[in-house]
């Protein structure tokens, strides 16, 4: 029987009749510890079990998959989904060992976002909340006065066209610095007094 990387004999780590990596862990604790790693901003592990699903055939799916759930689940913000988004998309064009080092490169950043930037589990928090509710009978949030407007079917049999949305609708809570509003204000001065 083959040991993996501690020892172990090839399957000691995990439960009988699961699939295992190429190096003897069940996947779906390979993919667990994966994800625990990049929270804890682990990178020697991320690094570790990326490597371990990226080597295993047929298996290099659950890596990306599992990369995508936590760049949106923990680490928060579009730029770390983006990044692994395109990091699946190369490892996919060059494929063999340098496919391998790119899902490796994309858990280690995942890790080092979370350790400089700390993680955000809003969404997922936010959803699992949600479904809690539903399940104890919630109706769910309101449609508020604002959001009926011109690209609503109810907005538009208020009468309310584009003059509605740049005067409301359109708002934001807070504007970027870089927000150049000379674009915004003339569209506003264009359906003044308009519904």
């Amino acid at each position: 029987m083959m040991s993996n990387l501690w020892g172990d004999e090839k399957g000691q780590t995990q439960v009988e009749g699961t699939k295992a990596t190429v190096h003897g862990y069940a996947l779906d604790e390979a993919v667990s510890a994966l994800q625990k790693a990049i929270r804890a901003g682990d990178q020697e592990r991320a690094g570790f079990f990326a490597y371990e699903l990226a080597k295993t055939p047929k298996q290099s799916w659950r890596l990306w998959r599992r990369l995508k759930v936590i760049a949106a689940e923990d680490v928060g913000g579009m730029e770390p989904l983006i990044f692994v988004v395109a990091a699946e998309q190369a490892a996919k064009s060059v494929g063999g060992e340098d496919g391998v080092m790119i899902g490796m490169r994309a858990a280690i950043e995942l890790a080092r976002w979370v350790k400089r930037h700390g993680g955000d589990r809003t969404a997922d928090d936010m959803k699992c909340v949600f479904d809690e509710r539903f399940k104890e009978g919630w109706q769910g949030l309101p449609i508020k006065d604002v959001d009926l407007d011109c690209h609503t079917k109810r907005g538009r049999m208020m009468g309310r066209g584009d003059g509605f949305f740049w005067r409301e609708s359109c708002k934001l809570v807070k504007e970027s610095p870089e927000y150049d509003k000379q674009w915004l204000e003339e569209m506003r001065k264009r359906y003044e007094g308009r519904l």
